[in-house]
């Protein structure tokens, strides 16, 4: 049974297309297979463990909901939890100290949706000041005594955490007399220093007696000294997410090796045994997992997390480091869509109405049009699906009583209300998509890529948006398309790549071209790294893989593209030459 209040959240979640925060058992679909793994191990940290899981799945596959549904259950069995968002801008990797603050900021328990810093903290010490008059050494009406043996219990709990952050001891024990002394303020300030926050006062600082603020290494000292505290007061441990680690793909080759590296050593501390009671999650993407760009570009990481996937997928491990998800099928996808529906009946005034009109067979009937819509891709529906159930389809039932969602209702999407991936995924199949689909830019004659195939040239005008060609790439098109040799020469930034790649491409997808059908030669690495995220995603928008090889390229992401070889390598011609004398390469 779910109350009024969480049936609301999820449906006010849903209804703006993004995950609930809660309630997500009641919309779980294939997680009955993960949850006994996830229960052992979460009991193993219970007990003084720690451990780490990799959750691996496309766009639409259910990371974030696994997560949160992750964080959900973990509270209900006594963790505090922390789902953090890793981003170029706001939150990214390499700056443990910006994660370590995230991580305050979202820290949750089953009592308190973020911010609970503070309720922890608080429950530590009466939780301290408790096991102080059990032992009958202070009476209750003695407050300062009370508090000095507080303190003194609390410094031994924290003894070693002391000897490499004494600032995180210094800090709790000022926090504590501000309590006692009633000074909110300079008690607020030293819970926003202690949780990382930028600009706190320098006379809070003054107080504790601490300078500057929470850098890279004391917040990885910090973290242990919170799941000290976390033990202390109660709690099993903590359960933190790190979502979305797969924006480290698109950030400058620096920035993605100092984040891969400090997820590393992330990784190491924990089963170093650094961090008892802690149970770190990490969601990517497939293609970052495996390619060049991501963990294979550091080869101690991709060592730790490598999974084999080649066996079948009904007997895959859900106690390997790395789990994959499978992603939704037609009938997982109208499972869910079955259950959104009752629970928004549940609470509805014209529950009996919506049953009636809703019923499974219209669900299936918007399932399957909504993946239609999507090139047929029914992983990369559920959002925007359940999205259009709620808000176009159930919402109006239940208002309406005329309303009829097989006569009065026809589904229609636009590129603002869809995801990048979304938007890739709805494939022009001909020039007419092209020209007159729902959304799109009408074509000219003179702005149509000449002789491309009608999908990279739906990506062009739409998903790249541009507005039309320049004038090398109009001269260019035709005779590589023709399969010409060609010499292209032109001023720097102006299009050359292009002018080369896209009518690579549309031959590829015009003759099927089986992989690896392309090199692309550079004589220099740094270029060569500077273009491959770009031609990468040309290729995905075209459902083609774009690898990387040259002397940087570690083994095990070389060993990668031996066994699967992507549709277009980038390299130079010494690794060709180097290839090509190889003993590992398979020169059958």
């Amino acid at each position: 049974m779910i109350s009024p209040q969480r049936r609301r959240e999820i449906i006010d979640a849903l209804r703006r297309g993004t995950v609930p925060e809660r309630g997500l058992d009641a919309l779980a679909v294939g997680i009955d297979r993960l949850e006994p793994t996830f229960d052992d191990e979460l009991d193993v940290v219970a007990r003084g463990g720690s451990g780490f899981k990799a959750i691996r799945g496309e766009y639409g596959s259910g990371k974030t909901f696994t997560a949160r549904w992750l964080c959900e259950h973990a509270q209900r069995k006594g963790f505090a939890t922390s789902e953090v968002q890793i981003s170029e801008g706001e939150t990214p990797l390499h700056h443990l100290e910006t994660v370590y603050r995230r991580l305050i900021e979202r820290l949750s328990t089953s009592d308190t949706r973020g911010g609970a810093l503070r309720s922890v903290i608080d429950g530590w010490y009466f939780t301290l000041e408790e096991e102080v008059l059990s032992a009958g050494q202070v009476s209750e009406t003695d407050q300062a005594g009370l508090l000095e043996a507080t303190s003194v219990l609390a410094e031994g709990r924290l003894e070693h955490i002391t000897r490499t952050a004494p600032a995180f001891a210094a800090v709790l024990r000022t926090y504590r007399i501000a309590v006692a002394a009633g000074d909110h303020a300079q008690a607020e300030g030293l819970l926003a220093w202690l949780g990382a926050q930028p600009h706190v006062a320098a006379s809070v600082k003054r107080a504790a007696g601490v300078k500057g603020d929470v850098d890279h290494d004391a917040a990885l000292s910090f973290l242990a000294g919170l799941l000290t505290v976390l033990r202390d007061a109660g709690r099993a441990g903590l359960v933190l997410i790190l979502d979305e680690v797969e924006t480290l793909q698109r950030v400058r080759s620096d920035v993605r090796d100092r984040s891969l590296n400090a997820l590393r050593q992330l990784i190491d501390e924990i089963d170093g045994g650094r961090f008892p009671g802690l149970y770190l999650v990490i969601t990517g993407t497939a293609a970052f997992y495996d390619s060049p760009q991501g963990i294979q570009r550091l080869t101690p990481l991709a060592q730790r997390l490598h999974t084999d996937f080649t066996t079948d997928s009904r007997f895959e491990n859900p106690r390997a480091t790395q789990i994959r998800l499978r992603g939704f099928d037609m009938p997982s996808l109208m499972e869910v869509g079955c259950k959104v529906r009752d629970i928004y009946a549940e609470g509805a005034s014209a529950s009996d109405r919506i049953l009636r009109t809703v019923d499974d067979a219209y669900v299936e009937l918007l399932a399957k049009a909504v993946s239609g819509e999507l090139g047929a891709q029914v992983g990369v529906a559920p959002r925007i699906f359940l999205k259009k159930l709620v808000g176009d389809v159930l919402d109006r039932v239940d208002q309406f009583a005329d309303f009829d969602p097989r006569v009065d209702y026809r589904l229609t999407m636009v590129d603002a209300e869809l995801t990048e991936v979304e938007r890739n995924a709805r494939r022009a199949s001909s020039v007419d998509d092209i020209e007159s689909g729902p959304g799109l830019r009408t074509v000219s004659a003179s702005e149509a890529p000449v002789g491309l195939h009608p999908l990279l040239a739906h990506h062009i005008l739409n998903t790249l948006e541009w507005p039309g060609l320049r004038p090398l790439q109009k001269q260019a098109f035709p005779h590589i398309v023709g399969g010409e040799h060609a010499l292209v020469v032109a001023p720097t930034a102006s299009g050359k790549t292009e002018a080369v790649v896209f009518p690579v491409f549309s031959r590829m997808l015009e003759e099927d071209w089986r992989p690896m059908s392309v090199l692309y030669l550079c004589p220099l690495r740094a270029l060569l790294n500077n273009l491959h995220p770009r031609i990468e995603h040309y290729g995905t928008l075209v459902g083609r893989r774009v690898g990387l090889w040259h002397g940087d390229i570690g083994e095990s992401a070389r060993e990668l593209i031996r066994q699967g070889p992507p549709d277009v390598l980038l390299t130079t011609p010494e690794s060709i030459e180097a290839m090509l004398i190889s003993r590992k390469t398979d020169h059958e």
